[in-house]
Protein backbone atom coordinates (compact mmCIF):
# COMPACT_ATOMS: atom_id res chain seq x y z
CA UNK A 1 0.00 0.00 0.00
CA UNK A 2 1.24 3.25 -0.93
CA UNK A 3 -0.14 6.32 1.06
CA UNK A 4 0.90 9.80 -1.01
CA UNK A 5 0.86 13.06 0.84
CA UNK A 6 2.92 15.52 2.88
CA UNK A 7 3.40 14.69 6.67
CA UNK A 8 2.43 18.41 7.55
CA UNK A 9 -1.33 17.96 6.85
CA UNK A 10 -3.91 16.68 9.09
CA UNK A 11 -5.52 14.95 6.87
CA UNK A 12 -2.61 12.85 5.66
CA UNK A 13 -1.81 12.27 9.38
CA UNK A 14 -4.94 11.31 10.22
CA UNK A 15 -4.84 8.54 7.36
CA UNK A 16 -1.33 7.51 8.58
CA UNK A 17 -2.02 7.15 12.06
CA UNK A 18 -5.08 4.75 11.15
CA UNK A 19 -2.65 2.66 9.47
CA UNK A 20 -0.01 2.60 12.32
CA UNK A 21 -3.05 1.76 14.62
CA UNK A 22 -3.85 -1.60 12.31
CA UNK A 23 -0.37 -2.52 12.43
CA UNK A 24 -0.55 -1.98 8.21
CA UNK A 25 2.63 -2.01 6.07
CA UNK A 26 2.51 1.13 4.13
CA UNK A 27 5.10 2.96 1.81
CA UNK A 28 5.11 6.88 2.18
CA UNK A 29 5.09 8.69 -1.11
CA UNK A 30 5.99 12.68 -0.28
CA UNK A 31 3.44 14.90 -2.33
CA UNK A 32 2.02 18.21 -2.30
CA UNK A 33 -1.81 18.57 -3.44
CA UNK A 34 -1.51 19.75 -7.11
CA UNK A 35 -3.38 19.18 -10.11
CA UNK A 36 -0.90 17.49 -12.46
CA UNK A 37 -2.25 14.88 -14.55
CA UNK A 38 -0.26 12.23 -13.17
CA UNK A 39 -1.61 12.57 -9.81
CA UNK A 40 -4.94 13.54 -10.74
CA UNK A 41 -5.00 9.68 -12.21
CA UNK A 42 -4.46 8.84 -8.27
CA UNK A 43 -6.09 11.68 -6.22
CA UNK A 44 -9.47 13.10 -9.10
CA UNK A 45 -9.15 16.29 -7.15
CA UNK A 46 -5.47 16.79 -6.52
CA UNK A 47 -6.09 16.34 -2.56
CA UNK A 48 -3.81 14.72 -0.12
CA UNK A 49 -3.84 11.62 1.17
CA UNK A 50 -4.40 9.34 -1.51
CA UNK A 51 -3.38 5.64 -1.65
CA UNK A 52 -2.67 3.07 -3.94
CA UNK A 53 -3.73 -0.56 -3.56
CA UNK A 54 -4.06 -3.74 -5.65
CA UNK A 55 -7.22 -2.78 -6.70
CA UNK A 56 -6.24 0.93 -7.81
CA UNK A 57 -6.40 4.51 -6.13
CA UNK A 58 -8.76 5.94 -3.63
CA UNK A 59 -8.54 9.79 -2.15
CA UNK A 60 -10.24 11.98 0.33
CA UNK A 61 -9.52 10.94 3.81
CA UNK A 62 -13.21 9.60 5.01
CA UNK A 63 -13.26 7.10 2.57
CA UNK A 64 -10.17 5.63 3.28
CA UNK A 65 -10.93 5.12 6.54
CA UNK A 66 -13.85 3.47 5.82
CA UNK A 67 -11.62 1.01 2.86
CA UNK A 68 -9.27 0.28 6.18
CA UNK A 69 -11.96 -0.11 8.24
CA UNK A 70 -13.11 -3.05 6.05
CA UNK A 71 -9.95 -4.21 4.92
CA UNK A 72 -8.34 -4.44 8.39
CA UNK A 73 -11.41 -4.28 10.85
CA UNK A 74 -8.83 -4.96 14.12
CA UNK A 75 -8.40 -2.75 16.10
CA UNK A 76 -11.44 -0.75 15.06
CA UNK A 77 -11.87 2.41 14.66
CA UNK A 78 -15.93 2.73 15.19
CA UNK A 79 -16.88 1.02 18.14
CA UNK A 80 -19.17 -1.84 18.28
CA UNK A 81 -22.04 -0.20 19.83
CA UNK A 82 -23.92 1.18 17.00
CA UNK A 83 -24.51 4.62 18.69
CA UNK A 84 -21.26 5.29 19.92
CA UNK A 85 -20.10 4.86 16.69
CA UNK A 86 -22.32 7.47 15.32
CA UNK A 87 -20.82 9.75 17.91
CA UNK A 88 -17.45 8.61 16.96
CA UNK A 89 -18.42 9.90 13.26
CA UNK A 90 -20.48 12.79 14.50
CA UNK A 91 -17.17 14.09 16.66
CA UNK A 92 -15.10 13.08 13.68
CA UNK A 93 -17.46 15.31 11.48
CA UNK A 94 -17.83 18.44 13.50
CA UNK A 95 -13.77 18.43 13.94
CA UNK A 96 -13.87 18.50 10.22
CA UNK A 97 -16.50 20.33 8.67
CA UNK A 98 -17.01 23.46 11.55
CA UNK A 99 -13.45 24.08 13.12
CA UNK A 100 -11.15 22.94 10.64
CA UNK A 101 -12.94 24.52 7.57
CA UNK A 102 -13.40 27.53 9.75
CA UNK A 103 -9.58 28.10 10.22
CA UNK A 104 -8.40 27.46 6.79
CA UNK A 105 -8.78 31.09 5.60
CA UNK A 106 -6.95 31.89 7.81
CA UNK A 107 -3.83 30.03 6.71
CA UNK A 108 -1.81 32.31 4.50
CA UNK A 109 -1.36 34.79 7.18
CA UNK A 110 -0.67 32.62 9.97
CA UNK A 111 1.46 30.27 8.33
CA UNK A 112 2.37 31.68 4.67
CA UNK A 113 3.50 35.67 5.63
CA UNK A 114 0.50 36.98 3.98
CA UNK A 115 -0.87 40.17 5.94
CA UNK A 116 -3.86 39.31 8.56
CA UNK A 117 -7.23 40.37 7.40
CA UNK A 118 -9.60 41.38 10.17
CA UNK A 119 -12.38 40.46 8.47
CA UNK A 120 -11.10 36.41 8.00
CA UNK A 121 -10.14 36.58 11.34
CA UNK A 122 -13.91 37.98 13.12
CA UNK A 123 -15.66 35.25 10.91
CA UNK A 124 -13.18 32.78 11.71
CA UNK A 125 -13.33 33.72 15.44
CA UNK A 126 -17.21 33.26 15.06
CA UNK A 127 -17.51 30.27 13.29
CA UNK A 128 -14.69 28.11 15.60
CA UNK A 129 -16.80 29.14 18.83
CA UNK A 130 -19.91 28.01 17.22
CA UNK A 131 -17.91 24.83 16.52
CA UNK A 132 -16.61 24.72 19.97
CA UNK A 133 -20.22 25.09 21.46
CA UNK A 134 -21.03 22.32 19.27
CA UNK A 135 -17.85 20.17 20.57
CA UNK A 136 -18.66 20.15 23.99
CA UNK A 137 -21.95 19.10 23.72
CA UNK A 138 -21.00 15.99 22.16
CA UNK A 139 -17.53 14.98 23.39
CA UNK A 140 -17.23 12.46 26.49
CA UNK A 141 -13.55 12.56 27.28
CA UNK A 142 -13.83 9.06 29.09
CA UNK A 143 -10.79 9.51 28.07
CA UNK A 144 -11.50 9.05 24.27
CA UNK A 145 -13.36 11.75 22.48
CA UNK A 146 -16.19 9.39 21.76
CA UNK A 147 -16.05 7.16 25.35
CA UNK A 148 -14.07 4.38 26.83
CA UNK A 149 -13.21 3.13 23.13
CA UNK A 150 -10.40 4.55 21.11
CA UNK A 151 -12.03 5.95 17.63
CA UNK A 152 -11.50 7.64 14.74
CA UNK A 153 -12.84 10.81 16.66
CA UNK A 154 -9.72 10.47 18.39
CA UNK A 155 -7.40 10.50 15.27
CA UNK A 156 -9.47 13.82 14.14
CA UNK A 157 -8.77 15.26 18.00
CA UNK A 158 -5.01 14.53 18.34
CA UNK A 159 -4.36 15.82 14.28
CA UNK A 160 -6.96 18.45 13.80
CA UNK A 161 -7.81 20.10 17.13
CA UNK A 162 -4.50 21.57 17.91
CA UNK A 163 -4.13 22.34 14.42
CA UNK A 164 -6.98 24.33 15.31
CA UNK A 165 -5.80 26.57 18.30
CA UNK A 166 -2.38 26.91 16.84
CA UNK A 167 -3.91 28.77 13.69
CA UNK A 168 -6.01 31.01 16.05
CA UNK A 169 -3.02 32.05 18.13
CA UNK A 170 -1.03 32.89 15.39
CA UNK A 171 -3.78 35.38 14.28
CA UNK A 172 -3.92 36.89 17.39
CA UNK A 173 -6.62 35.24 19.27
CA UNK A 174 -7.17 32.68 22.22
CA UNK A 175 -6.76 29.09 21.77
CA UNK A 176 -10.06 28.06 21.72
CA UNK A 177 -9.13 24.79 22.89
CA UNK A 178 -8.35 25.95 26.36
CA UNK A 179 -12.23 26.44 27.24
CA UNK A 180 -12.98 22.26 26.04
CA UNK A 181 -12.60 21.01 29.56
CA UNK A 182 -10.34 17.59 29.37
CA UNK A 183 -8.67 18.29 26.44
CA UNK A 184 -5.27 18.20 28.10
CA UNK A 185 -5.41 15.16 29.49
CA UNK A 186 -7.01 13.67 26.26
CA UNK A 187 -3.45 14.94 24.60
CA UNK A 188 -1.62 13.45 27.07
CA UNK A 189 -3.46 9.89 26.98
CA UNK A 190 -3.10 10.36 23.24
CA UNK A 191 0.37 10.91 23.78
CA UNK A 192 1.51 7.68 25.23
CA UNK A 193 0.56 5.74 22.23
CA UNK A 194 3.63 4.44 20.27
CA UNK A 195 1.80 5.28 17.31
CA UNK A 196 0.09 8.86 18.30
CA UNK A 197 4.11 9.39 19.21
CA UNK A 198 5.68 8.06 15.68
CA UNK A 199 3.64 10.53 14.09
CA UNK A 200 3.81 13.42 15.79
CA UNK A 201 7.89 13.32 15.61
CA UNK A 202 7.80 12.72 11.73
CA UNK A 203 5.15 15.38 11.52
CA UNK A 204 7.38 17.51 13.61
CA UNK A 205 10.30 17.23 11.54
CA UNK A 206 8.25 17.40 7.89
CA UNK A 207 7.66 21.38 9.49
CA UNK A 208 10.94 21.77 10.23
CA UNK A 209 12.31 21.08 6.67
CA UNK A 210 9.74 23.21 5.45
CA UNK A 211 10.34 26.07 7.59
CA UNK A 212 13.15 25.73 6.43
CA UNK A 213 12.72 25.18 2.69
CA UNK A 214 13.91 22.00 2.33
CA UNK A 215 10.69 20.62 0.82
Amino acid sequence: MKLHGFPISNYYNIVKLAMLEKGLEFEEIGIKPNREESFLAISPCGKIPAIQVEQGCLSESRAILTYLERLAPNPPLLPADPYTAGVADQIYCIIHFNLDAAVRPLFPAAYFGEPKDPAKIAKAREDVAFGMQALKRVVKMKPFLAGSEFSLADLAGITTLPLVGTTMELSGEPNPLNELPGFEAFVAEMKKRPTVQRMLAEQKRAMEMFMAGKI
